[in-house]
């Protein structure tokens, strides 16, 4: 059996496209030439702007779209690269950026109507109803863990800490993402961060959306993971938060409680 590579696969579909090119024209028509006049190109889009188009014609197109993508024909892969190619282009990007910077400047764009601004976010509302979506989505803004996180990663795994890393969105509360979870059913977790990179109420907002949903959170701010002593001083604070708020009991007593006493770690 003859294995055929991709670039083999590419020289064929190269070469029946020049013959296609060769008897019917670049874009299959007798005469193309006019297809290239900056005015008619321009003429043509103002007569489809706004043309009704059926809910069937628009769910084929988009089913076509689709199969390219997920497709393994030679001409599907062929259409993928080249689509990639051109939107990861400067030319592409700075044309994108100056086409939104037109659409914001003009005040009877539809992008600006307040119908458009509220289907997209119903739209986008819909779309964060799906777990999946959200997974994706933190999976790609947070893919491996920062030398904060390593840090923690590694004094769990040396002193054998129930927690493990979930910063990378493989286990959501609500729509909420932590760094650490714990792995005993105790509702703890563990925040890293860098005053730097937050608002000063970050820690108390984070704290009471977390408390809302049945959770306890213990942080680690840049000023207990960048001292010197930083391993023994993290170990003492995650072993003082576990013997705190791991029993079921004391857990009731302190319901009342918000936030995690400042004084506890010291």
């Amino acid at each position: 059996m003859t294995i055929i590579t991709l670039e083999r696969r590419k020289e064929i579909c190269e070469k029946i496209w020049e013959t296609r090119r060769y008897r019917y024209g670049k874009t299959g028509r007798k005469n193309d030439d006019h297809y290239k006049d900056p005015e008619y190109r321009k003429k043509l889009s103002n007569s489809l702007m706004g043309h009704p188009v059926s809910e069937e014609t628009k769910k084929k197109l988009s089913n076509t779209i689709k199969e390219k993508w997920i497709s393994n024909k030679l001409e599907d892969i062929i259409y993928r690269e080249k689509q990639l190619t051109r939107l990861k282009s400067q030319k592409f990007r700075k044309f994108m950026s100056d086409t939104r910077k037109k659409q914001n400047a003009d005040p009877n764009s539809i992008y600006n109507s307040i119908e458009y601004k509220e289907k997209v976010r119903k739209r986008s509302s819909k779309q964060w109803e799906n777990e999946e979506f959200v997974k994706k989505i933190l999976y790609c803004q947070h893919k491996l863990p920062n030398s904060y996180e390593k840090k923690i990663i590694n004094i769990c795994k040396k002193y054998n800490h129930p927690f493990e890393f979930t910063g990378d969105g493989s286990k959501l509360i609500g729509r909420l993402k932590s760094d650490f979870t714990s792995t005993n059913n105790d509702k703890l977790l563990i925040e890293t961060f860098h005053e730097y990179w937050h608002e000063s109420d970050y820690r108390v907002n984070r704290d009471i959306k977390l408390y809302d949903l049945g959770y306890r959170v213990l942080f680690l701010s840049q000023y207990d993971i960048e001292r010197v002593d930083w391993e023994n001083h993290c170990k003492i604070k995650i072993e003082r938060f576990l013997h705190f708020f791991s029993s079921e009991k004391k857990w009731k007593n302190i319901k009342y409680f918000r936030g995690f006493p400042n004084n506890l770690c010291q």
